[in-house]
C-alpha cells in the first residue's frame, strides 16, 4: 500500500484506487501496462471461481469476502461470468447462490 494525501489524489493521481476498512480509507497504487496504458486486472475471473468452488453455499457477500472486493464489484462480476456461462445462479430468498458450471 502507498501512503497518499487526500489533496494528492485530487491533484490527478488517477492511478490510485481506495480500499476501505471500517472507519479508514486507504489509496491503493494501481498497475498500468506500459504499452497501452491500461490498469491491470486487480480482481481475475479466476478469484471469483475459486471463490464460489471453496465454499458451500456461495452467496455474492460471502463470494465478495473471499475476494476482498465489495458485493457490487462481486455482484456484477458474477453475472458477467454468468454471461460466459462459467457460473450460474439460483435466488434463495433474497439473495443468490452461486454454482462453477
Amino acid at each position: 500500500m502507498v501512503k497518499v494525501s487526500i489533496q494528492d489524489v485530487l491533484n490527478g493521481h488517477q492511478s490510485f484506487t481506495t480500499k476501505t476498512k471500517g472507519p479508514d480509507v486507504w489509496f491503493v497504487e494501481r498497475d498500468r501496462d506500459k504499452e497501452t496504458g491500461k490498469f491491470s486486472e486487480e480482481y481475475p475471473d479466476e478469484d471469483f471461481l475459486k471463490a464460489v468452488e471453496s465454499l458451500e453455499f456461495p452467496s455474492t457477500n460471502d463470494v465478495a469476502d473471499v475476494v476482498g472486493c465489495s458485493y457490487t464489484l462481486a455482484y456484477h462480476r458474477l453475472n458477467a461470468l454468468e454471461e460466459k456461462e462459467k457460473v450460474t445462479k439460483v435466488e434463495v430468498g433474497n439473495s443468490f447462490v452461486w454454482t462453477k458450471e
